[in-house]
């Protein structure tokens, strides 16, 4: 299958922002330090994003292909967040965040 080199980047782009998110969230879920992320093949319905985790309500998971990336945009209102397609076609929100440490110089007098 062909694709054009606009959406090879757009999508190479989204996968290291997916692979390299010092944390992440996905709708409503708690907040992700890892996702799984494999490699593109050009296939519309390649899994390359596979998220899973754990709330008091139970185990949940989701799933983007290659396609749902290509389908994203940045939400303009919340800064870090896109929305995208997940497998099963359900509208999605993943939020980005970068996690850095705290300055504790001088915390003890």
């Amino acid at each position: 299958m062909n694709i054009d080199n606009e959406s090879v980047k757009k999508r190479i782009k989204l996968l290291e922002l997916f692979d390299k998110a010092g944390a992440l969230t996905i709708d409503d879920s708690p907040l992700l330090h890892s996702v799984e992320v494999t490699e593109l093949t050009g296939e519309p319905d390649n899994v390359v994003v596979y998220a899973t985790w754990e709330t008091g309500d139970g185990a949940f998971a989701v799933e983007f292909t290659e396609a749902g990336l290509d389908g994203a945009v940045i939400d303009p209102v919340r800064v870090g967040t896109i929305k995208l397609e997940d497998l099963k076609g359900q509208m999605t929100t993943v939020t980005f965040f970068r996690l850095a440490p705290e300055n504790l110089q001088g915390i003890f007098g």
